[in-house]
């Protein structure tokens, strides 16, 4: 390579061919090792891999998608459909390393506006993370250009709200066809231990990407951004888009909604035993409807924020673009249906897309999509049926109830006719449609939130008023959103505009709209770190400092909190280790030669058998004499336990000298 550089332990390399020909290559090899089964449809569920190390790299590069009977180049993550799971606790400092391997385009488009352009810049939005949008943040305006590499750091702060959010490339003109094309991935911001109650903190976490891979439209970006180019003065040969232009590589071109890269996987569970389902819509445009026949499903949290009361009973979901949802589950045994669909009357309606010369190339829009997302198989465990608690959780500050708050601003937007905010279409990265001052209370009036889902940078917003049509309780006044789409067309929302000052982008998430100009900036102007002063006031025990309150328990549940060894559960924390038992006496004495032997102990009952489903071992007092008590399994890093005290010596007698001290164990890792 003609250049390289150190930057902070990963070594980038510019310029080098037969370097990044063997990284893909190796790339490849890794995925094929990694042995997911993408092709087959209802083939057993995966879920991506996680890392937690707060030192991540995302390598953007071309990637060859087999799916059931189609072959697709697109853009993604390491190597695979989809990037990790990336998991950070709040007070956490985050950073990724973002590496662009594809290829320069032959002629640049960088110079034009509000249209499909520069498929090979990318750069990266964490969708929903309260953090800084000043670089190296959350920055949408940073470009990382083919070649070369930029590290953002996130800062979450210590009183960051547990929950689920995502990332993905949102570089204007090339956002669609890279996070639609599946450079995307969840982010899992965890709950601080003690903040929820045990029968749900201990449950398995089971990861969806719900992936909207639809190649005809991205084929019709393609060729979009290439008459944009060929328009700018770019040849048919320098414009050529060899990714998506062409359609497929092999086979027919399908458009559907993958759960993790895969197609329909099968997913095995434990009969009558509670699941938190962890969900993001990583989607171009389009309305997800899920529901899980016969099944009990409770709604625990949308788009990062606990609900108000949790959980809530629901039949079904209402998932925008870029939406997240946690839904608690527990399945009878038997086979179940993941599926999307409109059966319900909708009153959602298709954009106004007109082909390769209108809007979002190829039509666009938020059509409900039907199909089956997954088989769900609950196999009898020997698990009983049992009612979760209802609670609330103890709120960060910026996410007190504003529901009877007066705002000190308010300000009107209007989605649509795409692509216009307003009237206007997005000018520059310092033209502001609005201000306003940090550590505030700001109303938001939304018009066209029925078609066009509307996504806000950096703070959530709340619903004042319970919406006319709440899709049977999905959508309730008191419900926090960081994107919105709802049958209703108009709602009135709040914000509190915590801590962080500069850009604050919204946009429309049709990310083909935004591409094309529906996306506004606003500024928060003011001192970094002012905060609501009223918050206090509304809720005296709200969290600022990041300290852990227990939730409140407004009905108790009949759930005993289990711990699980899962294949699909996140490895938990080791627990505390236990208190230490009393010393053993010292043994008995052996006995004098010229007395004949002991006659052997009386043998013991055995252990009663260990029966899953696995729960913390604590075993009743007894009363003495006990029996030996079974080994309790210890977690892992954990010192054996000392052998229980033998029996005490009948004959007194000298004691012995005293055994060697035993050997020193380190404690187990916290």
């Amino acid at each position: 390579g003609k250049e390289s550089l150190s930057m902070n332990r990963h070594i980038i390399v510019r310029s080098a061919p037969l370097l990044h020909v063997s990284m893909l290559f190796l790339l490849s090899q890794l995925q094929l090792a990694g042995a997911v089964d993408t092709e087959t449809i209802g083939a057993t569920f995966e879920q991506p891999t996680e890392d937690s190390s707060l030192d991540v790299t995302l390598t953007l590069a071309e990637y060859t998608h087999a799916g059931p009977g189609v072959q697709q180049m697109t853009r993604s993550f390491n190597g695979g459909l989809g990037g990790p799971t990336i998991r950070a606790k709040p007070g956490d400092t985050l950073k990724v390393t973002l590496v662009n391997n594809l290829p320069a385009e032959a002629f640049s488009t960088a110079s034009l506006h509000n249209v499909f352009k520069t498929p090979s810049m990318t750069n990266l939005h964490t969708h929903g993370l309260h953090v800084s949008s000043a670089a190296p943040g959350d920055d949408i305006f940073t470009e990382v250009q083919p070649g070369e590499s930029y590290q953002y750091t996130y800062v979450i702060p210590t009183y960051h709200m547990g929950g689920t959010f995502w990332y993905h490339p949102h570089h204007h003109g090339s956002t669609a066809i890279q996070a639609g094309g599946g450079a995307a991935g969840m982010i899992i911001v965890e709950d601080p231990a003690g903040s929820l109650p045990d029968e749900i903190s201990s449950l398995e976490e089971i990861v969806f990407v719900l992936l909207h891979l639809d190649m005809p439209e991205l084929t019709a970006v393609a060729q979009q951004y290439e008459n944009n180019c060929q328009a700018a003065g770019g040849t048919e040969v320098e414009c050529d888009d060899t990714v998506w232009a062409n359609g497929a590589v092999s086979g027919t071109q399908t458009n559907s909604v993958l759960v993790n890269g895969q197609s329909q996987p099968t997913l095995t569970i434990a009969a009558n035993r509670w699941y938190r389902f962890r969900m993001v819509f990583a989607a171009v445009n389009s309305l997800l409807a899920p529901s899980l026949t016969g099944c009990t499903v409770k709604l625990l949290a949308k788009d990062g924020v606990y609900l108000q009361s949790a959980p809530r009973d629901i039949t079904e979901g209402y998932m925008g673009p870029g939406n997240r949802a946690d839904w608690l589950v527990s399945c009878p045994a038997g086979t179940h249906i993941f599926a999307s669909d409109n059966s319900r009357r909708r009153r959602s309606r298709r954009m106004q897309g007109k082909g390769p010369g209108g809007m979002a190339g190829g039509g666009g829009g938020t059509t409900t999509l039907t199909q089956a997302l997954a088989t769900i198989v609950a196999t009898d465990q020997g698990d009983t049926a049992c009612d979760l608690p209802v609670f609330s959780v103890k709120r960060p500050c910026y996410l007190v109830d504003l529901t009877s708050t007066t705002p000190s601003q308010t300000v009107a937007i209007q989605l649509g006719p795409p692509p216009s905010i307003n009237g206007n279409t997005f000018t520059s990265a310092t033209t502001y449609e609005a201000s306003m001052p940090v550590g505030a209370v700001i109303g938001l009036n939304l018009n066209g939130v029925n078609g066009h889902p509307f996504h806000l940078h950096i703070n959530p917003f709340q619903l004042t008023t319970n919406p006319a049509d709440t899709v049977n309780n999905y959508f309730l006044a008191g419900d926090w959103h960081d994107t919105l789409l709802t049958p209703d067309g108009n709602l009135n929302v709040r914000i509190q505009t915590d801590y962080f000052v500069g850009k604050q982008v919204f946009h429309c998430h049709i990310l083909e709209h935004e591409d094309q100009g529906m996306m506004m900036v606003t500024e928060i102007t003011g001192t970094e770190g002012t905060l609501y002063t009223g918050a206090e006031t509304i809720d005296s025990t709200c969290i600022r400092d990041g300290s852990v309150a227990a939730p409140t328990i407004t009905t108790a549940g009949t759930c005993v909190a289990t711990s699980s060894d899962s294949p699909f559960s996140p490895p938990p924390p080791s627990p505390p280790p236990p208190p230490p038992l009393p010393p053993p006496p010292p043994p008995s004495p052996p006995p004098p030669p010229s007395s004949p032997p002991s006659p052997p102990p009386a043998p013991q009952a055995p252990p009663p058998p260990f029966s899953p489903p696995p729960s913390p071992c604590n075993p009743p007092p007894v009363s003495p004499p006990p029996p030996s008590p079974p080994a309790c399994p210890q977690p892992p890093g954990s010192p054996p336990s000392p052998p229980s005290p033998p029996s005490p010596p009948s004959p007194p007698s000298p004691p012995p000298a005293p055994p060697p001290p035993p050997p020193s164990v380190p404690p187990p890792p916290p």
